[in-house]
């Protein structure tokens, strides 16, 4: 009786180890697949995390594409710019210097028409001026007693500028041709020791001329050359004044 009471206890015991077993043999393949599963679940993440890797290296070459792309349109952008600016400021100096040389030319023609309005006159310089005087016979008298000139044709003749103290204003002689004023200056060599001259009548751009002329001859002769002035020109030969060389 007692021998089977201990078989009972030992055959129920086996068979609580053997379930025993069994679930712990059923867990370990559920803890496998579980494992399995993860490692399955772990490579597909590193295969995405790959391609990720891929699309991130793929953009980062196209960012870096698309900067040099942009640093290179932005700098000839800059250049297209400082070359217009460049072509501008080209066109701008063009033709401000057209406007010169058209200035000049303008200016250079006044002065050439000015010139031919004053070729057939002359100034007289020194003499007297009285009051109410008819200044047209005034100069004809004189060219005719001083200066020899048979009945000089005479167009006007008349003062100019502002009178100051007792100081004769100069008379400005417009003759009726350019030949009679030739005949008139010829002899003004017979006005040498008087305080009265006898000159062109020059524009203000041929008297600045005129003085630097004679600054140069006095520069000459001041240097012991023989110098004078022809035709409004410092001729300075090369010549002492002594005669040497």
């Amino acid at each position: 009786m007692g021998d089977q009471v201990c078989l009972d206890d030992v055959m129920s015991l086996m068979k609580r180890l053997l379930k025993e077993s069994s679930d712990q043999k059923g867990q370990l393949a559920t803890l496998m697949r579980v494992v399995e599963d993860q490692k399955n679940e772990i490579h597909s993440l590193r295969e995405e995390l790959q391609g990720s890797l891929k699309v991130l290296k793929v953009m980062a070459e196209s960012t870096c594409a698309l900067r040099s792309k942009f640093d290179e349109d932005n700098t000839m952008e800059l250049m297209e710019e400082k070359l217009k600016t460049y072509a501008e400021a080209a066109k701008q100096s063009h033709l401000e210097f057209l406007q010169a040389k058209e200035e000049e030319k303008r200016l250079q023609e006044a002065e050439h028409k000015n010139q031919q309005a004053r070729v057939g006159n002359c100034k007289l310089s020194g003499l007297v001026e009285e009051e109410k005087e008819n200044t047209k016979e005034v100069v004809t008298t004189f060219l005719q007693q001083e200066l020899k000139v048979h009945e000089p044709i005479i167009l006007q003749a008349y003062r100019i500028g502002q009178r100051k103290s007792d100081l004769p204003r100069p008379i400005l002689i417009k003759f009726g041709a350019q030949s009679e004023k030739v005949r008139v200056m010829a002899n003004r060599s017979m006005l040498k020791g008087q305080r009265i001259w006898l000159d062109d009548d020059l524009t203000p751009i041929q008297v600045q001329a005129r003085k630097l002329e004679l600054e140069k001859v006095k520069t000459a002769r001041d240097q012991g050359w023989v110098a004078y002035l022809q035709n409004g020109q410092a001729v300075i030969t090369n010549k002492k004044k002594d005669g040497s060389r």
